[in-house]
């Protein structure tokens, strides 16, 4: 079977009849499947992973519906319930919910969920109210991954690479390891059909009367994938682009039919999301955007540090906290602006695009460290829920493994990514920029918020690639062994496919896919160079003026230093709206004062509740005109910053702790690092170079 890729409608003619070209793939589609559903139930069951999350303590509602009562919040939350999701109970009793409990309305997270809740509770009705009871679920979406796994590599190479394909998704750790955490894990089946219904469809040459059909069965998958994980929705801009630029014909061809298909996309997308967007209002998408370029990410995606950072916790109380002190810095003056709201969406959505507009090029650097990180997803990657364990660590040396996933993958990456997109620009050009752009939207997006259980189903983009350059050189090297045993001439079947001029092809490679993006790449970079000069300035020179005090708080080994007059103490009396506040201050070191090159800092809060522990630890680089400038915050009632902590034998090299005179001229929460040479250094980011 030849790769899908390369099949002309000759080649497509000249194979086995459709129907049982059909027969066998329905035959390995049926093994997929029972195999996913063993395998998962096996896994899940097995004890391996110790503890499964996926904020299963927001359920109540699939425990409502599963005992025969409406998708509510129960309140008050009966206690068994409660012990239930919090897994200190392995299964729950139905009769435990009082006849009188009340039905509430449930949370914006539920109502996102809500497709996701419902066929937890079909699971809970089934086999009972139990943990246990889930395992079949597990296996069947594992099964539906492999099956979407398959049906795309189908797209591009034959039956038995997309089995083993599909093979790999299901057996990687990368796959089992998240597996468990089921809320992250359900929207991989929804991806991967989704992409497979779109590669598909840019396959054909002309439009047909089911093009439409299949458009609109995508907009099915993206709108009730939604209701499992909204992250789906990220897949419809893609879509809608891909049918204007890439289906059949040129750019302005058959734009009805493409409308159509369009229409049809939103049209099942919309009805089928209907239920679960209502609180699409509510701030929910800008907030993740937000929490995505916090600087938790930055190592994950294997960035240099900067001078400049825009935040730092991954934590939903900072995100919210860094938007109240933006909109302060704008001069807003009222209370706290709540997540989730419409107005904090507008806030959270205006600060993006602030971001963006000034640091354009971190975005693209972003997106390219992503995409990088992606591509080496077959061979290596986080397996559990919040990169909590890396699996191969106990079984390969790390200086091995540098060697071999920073060197040699490396290059193995260049020329399976360059090969696969030259066989599939000969093709056309249609083609090839289509691939390109949806393997780099693919491969890109996470950086959005680069956690594994944002990507690991993208482990398919390699495998994808990896296959369509397996199956072309097998179909090549059959035509060579089919010639040289019927005598024909092995050198007239190598030449057979250069009919299409590969300097042609090398040209449109180098101009689309080489040249035209590092143009827009450094372009941006100078750009953003240029125009954050006058950014940095106005932090770095911006005016200061002391402090009303500094307490000196001396603990063991550690030394605070506590800003007084610069918010009020934390149990102070509220009174009136209750504001977030933002102040910045400002820290001059001298490494002549200590002896050090580098100091450890800790910025510290006091708070009244977990979610607001925004402490921070960091190691700074110093000389000896140092100068760092860091936004800090207060809530009323519930935390406030408390001052500078180092160890006492560095904190000679503080020379000075004032703040900035007036904040309100700085439009953005940033945190500087100026060295005595800073202008000398980039100001963008970079990806850091490898051991």
């Amino acid at each position: 079977m030849k790769s899908g890729f390369l099949l002309s409608s000759a080649d497509a003619h000249a194979s086995p009849s459709h129907a049982r070209a059909s027969a066998g793939d329905l035959a390995y589609a049926a093994l997929i499947l029972a195999a996913g559903m063993f395998i998962g139930q096996w896994f899940t069951g097995s004890g391996i992973v110790k503890a499964f999350h996926f904020y299963q303590e927001t359920f109540a509602p699939a425990v409502m519906v599963a005992c025969g009562h409406e998708f509510a919040q129960p309140v008050p939350e009966p206690q068994a319930m409660t012990e239930y999701l919090a897994a200190q109970r392995p299964v729950f009793a139905c009769a435990d919910i009082p006849a009188s409990v009340a039905m509430g309305t449930p949370t914006p997270f539920q109502q996102f969920h809500k497709y996701l809740l419902l066929v937890v509770a079909g699971a809970w009705k089934l086999g009972g109210v139990s943990w246990a009871a889930l395992q079949p679920l597990y296996g069947l979406v594992l099964g539906l991954t492999g099956l979407a796994a398959y049906a795309l590599c189908r797209s591009a190479m034959g039956r038995p690479l997309s089995l083993v394909c599909a093979g790999l998704m299901m057996l990687s750790p990368l796959q089992l390891f998240n597996l468990p955490h089921l809320r992250d894990y359900i929207k991989a089946p929804f991806f991967l059909g989704v992409l497979a219904l779109l590669v598909w469809q840019l396959r054909a040459e002309k439009f047909s009367r089911s093009s439409v059909a299949w458009s609109a069965l995508a907009g099915i998958l993206t709108g009730i994938g939604m209701g499992f994980r909204i992250d789906l929705v990220t897949l419809a801009p893609l879509y809608l682009l891909a049918i204007f630029l890439f289906f059949p014909d040129k750019l302005a061809a058959n734009f009805l039919c493409k409308g159509a298909n369009a229409l049809a996309f939103m049209a099942a997308l919309t009805i089928c999301a209907a239920q679960v967007v209502g609180g699409s209002q509510s701030g929910g998408m800008s907030h993740v955007l937000v929490l995505g370029l916090m600087g938790e990410f930055d190592p994950k995606l294997g960035l240099a540090e900067a001078l400049y950072g825009l935040g730092h916790h991954y934590l939903d109380m900072y995100a919210s906290t860094l938007l109240n002190g933006y909109a302060v810095l704008h001069g807003y003056g009222g209370g706290v602006i709540e997540f989730p709201t419409p107005e904090y969406g507008r806030l959270g959505a205006q600060y993006y695009a602030d971001i963006a507009a000034t640091f354009p090029a971190d975005m693209a650097t972003r997106f390219l460290a992503a995409a990088w990180k992606i591509l080496h997803l077959p061979v290596t990657a986080f397996v559990t829920y919040e990169d909590l364990y890396f699996f191969y660590d106990d079984f390969i040396d790390p200086k091995l493994w540098a060697f071999t996933h920073h060197r040699i993958w490396d290059l193995v990456s260049i020329g399976v990514l360059a090969s696969a997109l030259l066989i599939i620009l000969r093709r056309g050009l249609r083609l090839g920029m289509a691939a390109m752009v949806i393997l780099l939207f693919m491969a890109g997006y996470p950086f959005l918020q680069f956690g594994v259980r944002h990507y690991f189903y993208l482990q398919v983009v390699g495998l994808w690639l990896t296959g369509l350059v397996l199956q072309t050189w097998a179909d090549k090297l059959g035509k060579v062994w089919a010639a040289y045993r019927s005598g024909s001439g092995v050198i007239a079947a190598l030449g057979e496919d250069l009919r299409v001029s590969w300097k042609v092809v090398l040209i449109q490679f180098s101009i689309f896919f080489v040249v035209l993006p590092a143009l827009i790449f450094f372009g941006l970079r100078a750009y953003q160079s240029k125009h954050t000069l006058a950014l940095f300035e106005s932090y770095a020179s911006a005016k200061t003026e002391p402090l009303a005090g500094i307490e000196r708080i001396r603990s063991g080994d550690l030394l605070r230093m506590a800003p007084q007059g610069l918010f009020a103490p934390l149990g102070s009396p509220l009174s009136g709206v209750h504001k977030a506040r933002i102040e910045f201050l400002v820290a001059d070191f001298d490494q002549r004062r200590c002896g050090r090159d580098s100091v450890h800092v800790k910025y510290t809060y006091e708070f009244n509740s977990p979610v607001y522990d925004f402490n921070q630890r960091v190691s700074l680089g110093i000389d000896q005109q140092t100068r760092v400038v860091f936004p800090v915050f207060q809530r009323d009632g519930h935390f406030r910053f408390a001052g500078v902590e180092m160890p006492a034998t560095e904190a000679p090299c503080l020379v000075d702790l004032t703040r900035i005179a007036d904040p309100q001229k700085l439009k953005l929460p940033l945190t500087f690092r100026f060295p005595g040479n800073w202008r000398d250094l980039p100001r963008y980011r970079e990806i850091a170079e490898r051991p």
